[in-house]
């Protein structure tokens, strides 16, 4: 049996050619079919299991003269054969500048699919859409290690060489933000809604994406059914001046949560008092970690906040500050390379996986010059050719080799998603909307005094003072070289709704602490809120740790009523205590 929507979408496409713009919700927007930009993930297939486009709109909806950018869209079908729901999940990818569709193959046995269409996107200048304000080409092109004193200077020019070429072209970077996001969403949902695909919708937002939800939630409530926001960024926090003071959060949470877990602690006595004199012997004498470079007490204050991210690293990371302080350094090894944890945890560990692992392993071998002449050649492609990036590896790298064999047993498509990934074709990240989004709304409204006096009141060590003091820094140093407008003070402003709402954080999210969560709750009315104690930074849709999508489900299919979080109460860390 035919999925609804695949036979509207068939009998549109029947009479009008692919590219013909559909039905509009204004002058503002027009739907257009496109084929879809990706490799097919395993077990879908284009027009019967998923389906793409691209919403036409202005970037700048005041400009009459304003030029058209795309917003690039799939739509994976509900895999149910006998109950199809007409509200689908939106899902609003973090950042700012993910790419939501790029991850297309992550979101195939989503629990949201079942019975609901699920709608990756794209927003404006991210991933598939047009333009995609990503740096990639300026920054890969400065031959530099980090450690380099030049550095600093020439990826200074890079970013200013950046906003420079997409200027040039016309674009305007104070356009792509959070307000203009949220009617770009909102006229896409016009037009399925006014053409009979849906009835109404749910939005389900992760990070960034949770300030997404929340703007359509105030700017453009008509046809939200539901939102889910997950590690919540609202709109009413100074998150730049928080900065420090969440760090310090996650690092006594780390040490708190040991010393009361039995087995940890005992493990690991005493272990916040050893860190602190940890960070500070790394600071006077890095450790030479050999091949993986020098480590100072502030870059592992920054690892560890970047591994909190992922909730199942967090086990393992007492473990980890224990070894370092010893001088046994395997427990960081086996995360940064991937062995700490088993690869379905995450998901199929796949050919296209095994690739890009050997992919980096066998580039980190190569000597500089040959290096470069490797990527080069491969980034010559305007268009990945699947026999050309063969033709590649088996010239640099071998015949009799582990990467040309498991190149050679890869599909087509699978290899030229292979590629997409290792090279700065990777379509997952857009740091330039990046900028234009946190220069315009957010880094304007934080200060490098305020954030100071913030975590001197706090009473919060030097180091970790000092640490985020400096990022902040370079955050402000980015805006000046992007140099977009600042946003109108209004859009910080708490976002006042009754739509119904689930809001969830984790206890070890190291960006988005829980406390966030509960600011955004104050003014939705009609909201439930859970802290996951075992959680990271994102905790619904992980397969090993269904609690979140147990919760959020619960919520989708009865969203006035308490869902059933019986599962909450039984989250814990179950530390891991030897790396044998």
């Amino acid at each position: 049996m035919k999925h609804r929507l695949t036979l509207v979408i068939l009998l549109l496409l029947a009479a009008l050619p692919l590219g013909f713009a559909g039905a509009q919700a204004s002058d503002d927007a027009e739907l257009v079919w496109i084929d879809c930009p990706f490799p097919m993930p395993p077990g879908e297939v284009e027009d019967e299991t998923l389906i793409c486009g691209v919403i036409v709109v202005p970037e700048d909806r005041t400009n009459p003269n304003s030029p058209e950018i795309e917003i690039a869209f799939t739509i994976l079908f509900a895999t149910s054969e006998t109950t199809y729901r007409f509200d689908p999940v939106i899902y609003l990818m973090g950042g700012p500048g993910g790419s939501a569709v790029f991850e297309v193959a992550g979101w195939t046995e989503s629990a949201f699919r079942t019975e609901r269409d699920v709608i990756l996107v794209d927003q404006r200048g991210t991933g598939y859409s047009y333009p995609r304000l990503a740096c990639d080409d300026f920054l890969f092109d400065l031959d530099l290690d980090p450690d380099d004193p030049d550095f600093d200077a020439a990826s200074e020019d890079a970013v200013r060489e950046c906003a420079a070429y997409f200027r040039s072209l016309g674009f305007d970077l104070s356009q792509y933000n959070t307000v203009n996001n949220a009617h770009d969403i909102a006229d896409m949902m016009a037009i399925f809604i006014e053409a009979g695909f849906f009835t109404d919708y749910n939005l389900f937002g992760v990070s960034y994406g949770t300030r997404l939800a929340l703007e359509i939630m105030r700017n453009h409530p008509e046809h939200v059914r539901t939102v889910i926001i997950d590690a919540v960024y609202p709109t009413n926090v100074a998150a730049y001046n928080e900065l420090a003071v969440n760090t310090y959060r996650l690092l006594n949470h780390i040490f708190d949560d040991c010393a009361a877990d039995s087995a940890c602690n005992a493990a690991f006595p005493d272990l916040r008092t050893r860190f602190f004199g940890l960070i500070d012997r790394l600071n006077m004498g890095p450790a030479d970690l050999g091949d993986f470079g020098l480590l100072s007490g502030d870059d592992l204050i920054g690892e560890i906040f970047s591994l909190s991210y992922n909730s199942m690293v967090v086990p393992y990371l007492p473990l980890m500050i224990d070894g370092i302080d010893r001088g046994d350094y395997r427990t960081l090894f086996a995360i940064w390379e991937g062995e700490i944890f088993p690869y379905e945890d995450m998901g199929e560990y796949t050919l296209v996986d095994e690739f890009v692992d050997e992919f980096f392993d066998v580039l980190f071998e190569m000597d500089d010059d040959t290096k470069f002449d490797f990527a080069d050649e491969l980034d010559a492609m305007f268009t990945p050719d699947p026999d050309t990036i063969r033709a590649v590896i088996r010239e640099y790298v071998g015949v009799n080799t582990l990467l040309n064999n498991i190149a050679e047993r890869l599909t087509d498509a699978e290899i030229v998603q292979g590629y997409l990934i290792v090279l700065q074709d990777d379509l997952s990240d857009s740091d330039g909307m990046f900028n234009s989004v946190e220069c315009f709304e957010e880094i304007p409204f934080n200060s490098i005094e305020e954030a100071e006096a913030l975590a001197l009141s706090a009473g919060l060590p030097e180091v970790v003072i000092e640490y985020d003091l400096f990022n902040l820094t370079q955050a402000f140093n980015s805006c000046r070289l992007w140099d977009v407008a600042v946003g109108p003070p209004d859009f910080k402003e708490p976002v006042v709704s009754d739509i119904p709402t689930l809001v969830v954080s984790g206890m070890y999210d190291p960006i988005t602490p829980p406390a966030w969560g509960a600011v955004a709750a104050q003014t939705l009315s009609n909201s439930f809120v859970y802290d996951f104690a075992n959680i990271g930074h994102g905790a619904v849709d992980l397969p090993s740790l269904p609690c979140g999508t147990t919760v959020a489900l619960s919520f989708l299919n009865s969203p006035n009523a308490e869902p059933d979080a019986a599962c909450v109460a039984e989250q814990r860390v179950e530390f891991v205590t030897s790396f044998d």
